[in-house]
């Protein structure tokens, strides 16, 4: 039989000899220096309302276009607008913004562009309708670190504020 040991996180910490105030000390230089990540950022959340029932009835092809275009497009209007575009789930997008005004620029330009990207490029039965969320605040930043990967109530808020705007609408957070 293998033996299966604990990963090291899982065993107990050995003592370190340190007193109490020493251990207080090391605690808050970890802490700055953990902090000292920590950027300002404003992230816009997208989804598009009732993709499911728009694809049901459509054929592959023109789902596989019209939602081609979908992405494309509203990647194009990200970064013209400052930031970056991460695809989180299916059409739901998560993107990040150095700035708040631009990530509401961004889901303003978004939200006046469906009908122009119905038009020119839907060949679905049903419009496309989108609703976006937008918020702000200091999150760990680590060079190279997709979006997917931050855990971050800032970002969970953003998600959240999308998931309860109107069709065709923008919450914004207060604090934006």
């Amino acid at each position: 039989r293998a033996r299966i040991s604990p990963p090291n996180w899982l065993k107990p910490a050995e003592p370190s000899g340190l007193d109490r105030q020493a251990l207080l000390d090391r605690f808050f230089v970890l802490q700055k220096e953990l902090e000292s990540h920590n950027q300002h950022r404003a992230f816009l959340s997208v989804d598009v309302v009732g993709s499911t029932q728009m694809k049901q009835s459509a054929p592959d092809l023109a789902v596989e276009f019209s939602f081609n275009a979908y992405r494309e497009w509203v990647e194009e209007v990200v970064h013209a607008a400052g930031g970056e575009m991460q695809t989180a789930a299916g059409d739901g997008v998560m993107c990040i913004f150095e700035n708040d005004a631009d990530a509401v620029r961004a889901a303003q330009q978004l939200q006046a562009g469906v009908p122009a990207l119905d038009s020119k490029h839907n060949r679905l039965p049903v419009p496309f309708r989108i609703r976006c969320g937008v918020n702000a605040g200091r999150v760990a930043i680590v060079d190279g670190t997709p979006i997917g990967h931050l855990q971050s109530a800032v970002i969970d808020r953003a998600a959240y504020l999308q998931k309860n705007a109107q069709p065709g609408g923008i919450e914004i957070d207060p604090s934006v």
